[in-house]
């Protein structure tokens, strides 16, 4: 007998495939949730608290996708949505979901002096949270950061904080696989590119991994 999830539980489901499905699948998968939660909304099952984190959780992975698939007036419009959230919510991990989000859309384009503070102040509220998947995920993006900006000592300790807060998450293939391909975009900066290599292939072997982990599991929840 299957057991039912949360609606948390379902959101962070779809998260993880947005590593090995297609952006429609996602997307359909996300249009689908925000119709049912927005129906139970209505008919009161959950409250406005709770809605409202939803909503927030799925323009969050909507605006992953549009980032992946380069639709920045999309993105754009999306960021909007978040923000205005979070000026209703006034919850510190969503705004520091929003402004990692907001760094990512213009940082192709724009970098700003305090950008480094900005996205460190996210990644310590999400440690201080418990947040440790979403503080990986924020230390990889101060590696590209200070990789950007030639800080390479400072993307060296970035890079071992991602390492130290990865010890503290469950064996998931695909963090080790993130975290192999920071690592070897790393030494293709500073021309290391033998251990660059290695980083690389153990990246592919770790994303091999993670998908037949999706599919040896996708039937037990």
């Amino acid at each position: 007998m299957k057991r039912v999830l949360s609606g948390r539980e379902e959101i962070l489901r779809v998260e993880r495939r947005f590593y090995t499905d297609t952006m429609s699948s996602v997307n359909a998968t996300l249009s689908a949730l925000e119709q049912k939660f927005n129906e139970m909304h209505s008919r009161e099952i959950i409250g406005e608290h709770r809605i409202l984190q939803y909503r927030f959780d799925i323009l969050r992975i909507r605006t992953m996708l549009y980032h992946s698939s380069m639709q920045r007036q999309k993105a754009a419009e999306t960021l909007l949505q978040m923000r205005e959230i979070v000026n209703l919510s006034n919850d510190q991990i969503q705004y520091a979901h929003l402004v990692k989000e907001e760094y990512r859309f213009r940082s192709d384009i724009e970098i700003n002096n305090d950008d480094e503070r900005i996205l460190r102040e996210s990644l310590d509220t999400f440690i201080k949270c418990g947040e440790l998947q979403h503080a990986f995920r924020c230390a990889l993006t101060l590696v590209q950061h200070t990789q950007k900006a030639d800080k390479y000592d400072r993307c060296l300790q970035y890079l071992q904080k991602a390492l130290d807060i990865k010890k503290g998450l469950p064996g998931v293939a695909f963090l080790e696989a993130q975290y192999q391909l920071a690592s070897g975009n790393y030494h293709i900066s500073i021309q290391d590119f033998d251990q660059a290599e290695i980083c690389l292939n153990k990246a592919i072997e770790r994303s091999e991994e993670h998908t037949s982990e999706l599919q040896s599991h996708s039937d037990l929840v």
